[in-house]
């Protein structure tokens, strides 16, 4: 998990534009989880495993707060430059951490990466309308 927070996070903390971003972050994600049919554990396993296991119960809200929180930092960054001043960094990373278990779980059943980096692509652009520069001119 480490591992894939740290590049996570190299890759949402790279220069560029934040759409570029998250398509790059998504991609990375969706590669990970179809390299060898297993998906993700953390999203794939632990929910339904965590049931009375207060171990693995910990371990999952640790990844979901790491996911919203990277998610999140990069949103902040991009409030006035590639999405409006106003836009709701946190509800935007709730949202796009929800793709994130949703790729998790599209992977787990057999979805290709090309598959999946569709469906990220129309998720994110979907989440993101109406609080991207863009959209407000």
């Amino acid at each position: 998990m480490s591992k894939f927070v740290d590049e996570a996070g190299r890759i949402l903390d790279q220069p560029g534009s934040l759409r570029n971003c998250l398509d790059q972050f998504f991609d990375f994600a969706a590669t990970i989880y179809t390299r060898d049919g297993l998906g993700c554990f953390v999203f794939g396993t632990a929910p339904a495993a965590s049931g009375n296991d207060l171990e693995i119960q910990t371990a999952l809200a640790s990844a979901l707060e790491t996911a919203r929180s990277i998610l999140q930092r990069k949103l902040s960054n991009a409030a006035g430059i590639d999405l409006s001043p106003g836009a709701d960094a946190e509800g935007l990373a709730i949202a796009l951490t929800g793709v994130l278990l949703t790729l998790a779980l599209y992977a787990r059943a057999g979805f290709t990466p090309e598959n999946l980096s569709k469906m990220h692509r129309q998720a994110t652009g979907t989440i993101l309308t109406g609080w991207t520069s863009n959209d407000l001119q």
